[in-house]
């Protein structure tokens, strides 16, 4: 059972880094369309 959860951990820590590059690449979506509407 350590296993499981050695790996789960790691799948949580995988989809906690992928969601923060998410959240970097959509706000500077957001800079971007700030930058061109001025």
């Amino acid at each position: 059972m350590e296993d499981v959860a050695a790996a789960l951990r790691e799948v949580a820590e995988t989809n906690r880094q992928l969601l923060a590059r998410i959240d970097a690449i959509e706000e500077q979506k957001r800079q971007k369309d700030r930058l061109r509407r001025r």
